[in-house]
């Protein structure tokens, strides 16, 4: 067993993993960070049309072994132009 430290950014807050997590093998330690990432996603749906999801694997000696990236980025396709009298300053004849 090897101790393996999880650090996470949500698109707004950095989170250090202070305590870390015993683990079997650098594998599960990868499998842990994707499952972290997904949860953290889920969790903090974004307020916008941008977000990025980030979860780094440290090992005990502080090394960076693994990340893992979610960006979620969401785009309207179906936008119009507003009707000419609906616009600021139009006016109607």
């Amino acid at each position: 067993m090897a101790k393996y430290f999880f650090d996470a950014f949500d698109g707004v807050e950095h989170h250090r993993d202070e305590y870390g997590s015993e683990l079997d093998s650098r594998e599960a330690a990868r499998l842990s960070a994707q499952t972290r990432l997904g949860d953290m996603s889920n969790r903090a749906l974004p307020d916008g049309h941008r977000r990025e999801f980030i979860v780094d694997v440290r090992d005990a000696l502080g090394i960076l072994i693994y990340t893992c990236r979610l960006s979620f980025v969401g785009r309207w396709l179906d936008y119009t132009v507003p009707p000419l009298n609906n616009r600021a300053g139009a006016t109607e004849k």
